[in-house]
């Protein structure tokens, strides 16, 4: 279900970004950011494929994937944003950074290897 979740986050801001990038903002964070796009996608495909009971693999490599996105999107930030723009992306990255992180981390666990395996 956290990959559920997780996936889902992620397409609502995604969108969102989205509508920003056609209004007009081409700053290179927000674009970084719509990488969160086949992300959501890649997290969704792999909750359904691991609920039926088929390899954690594909949901375990996009959280990784997620997880790179936003590490990307702090070090960019840190390097081209300036005062509260910069505070405003690490602080949104440490917001959005645990999801992935706890997706990769229980997609990795035995018990789910094992419960996938079993079906």
């Amino acid at each position: 279900m956290l990959g559920f979740v997780t996936g889902g986050l992620t397409a609502l801001v995604s969108l969102a970004l989205l509508f920003v990038v056609a209004g007009g903002d081409d700053e290179p964070v927000t674009l970084l950011l719509l990488l969160g796009i086949p992300c959501a996608i890649a997290l969704v495909t792999g909750a359904a494929t691991l609920l039926g009971r088929r390899s954690p693999g594909l949901l375990f490599g996009a959280a990784l994937a997620s997880v790179g996105v936003l590490v990307l999107v702090a070090v960019v930030g840190m390097a081209t944003l300036y005062g509260g723009d910069r505070g405003g992306v690490i602080l949104f990255v440490g917001c959005a950074l645990p999801l992935p992180v706890l997706t990769a981390v229980f997609a990795r666990r035995p018990r789910v290897r094992g419960w996938a395996t079993a079906g």
